[in-house]
């Protein structure tokens, strides 16, 4: 699993929601007029779980509420407009959400050694 292919699952979690408690390997969805469907990677079973303790430990509801929004499907301006934050701080909590789910998944194991090393972000 690398970086890239986690934000590209949260990126869709609010579509992914239901088959990632379910048995399903695929997603179907909708944008723009164009049907698109994505592959369910092993680990994403986990990912509900991840989130929840994730919000659970959380004490700023502000926080909260970006997170709820960007998993909700909202597109960034849309949070940053209805949060009491800048752009920039969006942009922090986001990034800082999104390591610490990757960093949950390196916790399971779900993250190789070789994973890691060859990450240039």
């Amino acid at each position: 699993m690398t970086r890239r292919e986690l934000k590209h699952i949260l990126k869709r979690y609010g579509v992914l929601t239901e088959a990632s408690t379910s048995q399903e390997r695929s997603v179907s969805y909708r944008t723009t007029k164009r049907n698109r469907e994505i592959l369910l990677p092993d680990w994403s079973c986990h990912l509900p779980n991840i989130i929840d303790e994730i919000l659970c430990s959380e004490h700023d509801d502000v926080v909260k509420m970006i997170i709820r929004g960007y998993l909700g499907g909202k597109k960034d301006y849309e949070v940053i407009g209805s949060a009491p934050v800048t752009e920039s701080g969006y942009y922090r909590i986001k990034k800082a959400f999104e390591e610490r789910v990757y960093e949950m998944f390196i916790l399971l194991g779900y993250v190789t050694k070789e994973e890691i090393l060859s990450e240039k972000e």
